[in-house]
């Protein structure tokens, strides 16, 4: 499925500022249902440009603007083609009858499958069974889970499932009740939260109950902002990806940019500026089907 993704950033200062650097995760990742077509970065004012991966292995992109500004515009427009996960592509063939856009028959499906918990994990996983600046694991992240696992039996796919649907169940949708530097501690306490938050609590869980999961940030078909969601690895398979903000596994419509430990890892974008007075940023995304 061919999709056109337009993401715009505007940055508006109090004074003109006299520099900004920022740091970009703006560029579809290139994985095995996912291929990128073409990709163009426009900035107004134009900057310096500088091009690399990450140590997740995301496209960053890192430019500075040095002449003065009252104004900052990020435009990044991407095309394309994005295909089922390779997991949901073999389930539709070994069950013909299977709705793969219907995400409770697909969750029903793995609840069926030989995946036991718990697992040995390869070592250069470690760093997502840990805590990290975001995600923090403790005795009560570590006490709901036992209890979650206890709900699921000896099923890892199960195990996942029951843990984002308690995390769905958990957080009411609210904006304004956190920003970009909450824990999950912070969210377990208030319940409220948007994607990122929904993502940071599966996460904590998954980790304190011995099961690797990252952060995603992306986009999802239609009209908004960014959107997050979690991957879990599996041995044997790889990172299945989960939305508990919507309590659904993800399937064609969701546009993965950036992965990493939590969200300061993959932020869509961090800078700073030489200036006074202050910055408010504005983000519009729009995702379209081509065909």
């Amino acid at each position: 499925m061919l999709y056109k993704a337009d993401d715009v950033t505007t940055f508006t200062y109090s004074y003109k500022v006299v520099k900004s650097s920022n740091v970009l995760h703006k560029t579809p990742i290139s994985a095995p249902n996912q291929k990128l077509i073409k990709y163009t970065l426009r900035t107004d004012p134009e900057g310096f440009k500088t091009n690399y991966k990450d140590r997740f292995g995301n496209p960053t992109v890192k430019f500075d603007v040095l002449e003065p500004h009252k104004k900052l515009e990020i435009v990044a427009e991407s095309i394309l083609d994005r295909n089922y996960p390779k997991l949901i592509i073999d389930m539709s063939k070994d069950y013909p009858g299977l709705d793969i856009n219907n995400s409770n028959a697909v969750l029903d499906i793995l609840d069926k499958l030989s995946c036991r918990y718990p697992q040995n994990y390869a070592p250069w996983l470690g760093e997502y069974l840990e805590r990290s600046k975001l995600v923090e694991i403790n005795s009560v992240t570590r006490n709901i889970a036992k209890a979650l696992v206890r709900e699921s039996g000896r099923n890892t796919f199960s195990v996942v499932r029951n843990i984002m649907a308690w995390t769905n169940d958990l957080i009411g949708y609210e904006k304004g009740q956190t920003n970009i530097d909450t824990t999950s501690n912070e969210v377990l306490r208030i319940r409220f939260g948007v994607c990122q938050d929904y993502a940071h609590i599966m996460i904590a869980i998954c980790r304190s109950a011995g099961i690797p999961a990252r952060y995603v940030q992306g986009y999802l078909v239609g009209e908004g902002e960014t959107h997050a969601w979690v991957e879990v690895y599996y041995p044997g398979i790889g990172w299945v990806e989960y939305d508990p903000t919507y309590n659904i596994i993800v399937g064609i419509n969701h546009i993965k940019v950036a992965c990493g430990r939590d969200y300061s890892d993959a932020a869509p974008i961090v800078g700073k500026f030489i200036g006074k007075g202050s910055s408010t940023m504005c983000n519009h995304v729009k995702v379209v089907k081509l065909e």
